[in-house]
């Protein structure tokens, strides 16, 4: 089974400590991420950030807050431009039963049959 753990702490986690505590001072959001071990469940990962919030900057497009949200579990779907519908004066109302699309107070009479 894969386990860097021993190598991370030694090697890695004192120049990760060291590069977060450089980017906090000036100023740069960061985002780091280390596959330390695995379980026979899951994969442990190491995380370390400094985020545009902590490095007081007001980016446009926060991609690491993004990262963050995959790390946490979310989903990644992608952008899909919103899809617009036209309706004309002849929409069919015919399929409507009272009761299974709620109060019919919301639709005119004059289109109910």
């Amino acid at each position: 089974m894969y386990n860097k753990e021993d190598v991370y702490l030694e090697k890695i986690a004192p120049l990760a400590a060291s590069l977060k505590k450089l980017c906090y001072r000036e100023g740069i959001p960061m985002f780091f991420c280390a596959a330390l071990r695995e379980t026979d469940r899951e994969m442990i990962y190491k995380n370390e950030m400094v985020s545009f919030g902590v490095a007081e900057v007001a980016g446009k497009d926060d991609r690491i807050a993004k990262m963050v949200n995959v790390i946490m579990g979310y989903d990644v779907v992608p952008h899909e431009p919103i899809l617009e519908m036209e309706f004309g004066d002849d929409l069919d109302l015919g399929s409507y039963v009272e009761g299974e699309m709620g109060d019919s107070s919301s639709i005119p009479s004059s289109e109910i049959d």
